[in-house]
């Protein structure tokens, strides 16, 4: 016959028993805070983020450049324009490029109106 031995734990693993028990019986009726979730409904106004101002030389495009162009170049370069799918002058994204790529680009423009495009060709950040 056999005999049936008990085993024996050491005080080791019995504290390590004790305490997993105790953990679990004092955090089971723990409430955990959740966050509440965004509301999925649609975003009524303009995606625009509210920390990052607008680069000053984009606004100086939509202050002095855009209305100097449009009034200039108008109506080619603007909406519906026979040049406006290459080349489109309300983007300051697409005229900062073509300033940048094409020598060109002012040879339309005259005196103050040529200036003006050049100082704000000097503020534009390297690539």
């Amino acid at each position: 016959m056999r005999r049936h031995r008990r085993h024996r734990r050491g005080p080791v693993a019995t504290v390590l028993a004790v305490s997993a028990v105790a953990a679990l019986a004092c955090g089971a009726n723990r409430r955990v805070a959740v966050a509440p979730r965004p509301d999925p409904s649609p975003v009524t106004g303009p995606a625009v983020p509210m920390s990052m101002p607008e680069p000053a030389w984009k606004a100086a495009f939509e202050s002095t450049i855009r209305p100097m162009l449009a009034e200039r170049c108008t109506p080619c370069h603007q909406p519906g324009g026979v040049m406006y799918g290459r080349l489109p002058f309300d983007d300051a994204r697409t005229v900062a490029d073509a300033a940048r790529d094409r020598p060109g680009f002012l040879r339309r423009l005259k005196g103050a109106d040529h200036e003006a495009v050049e100082a704000w060709i000097a503020t534009l950040p390297a690539r």
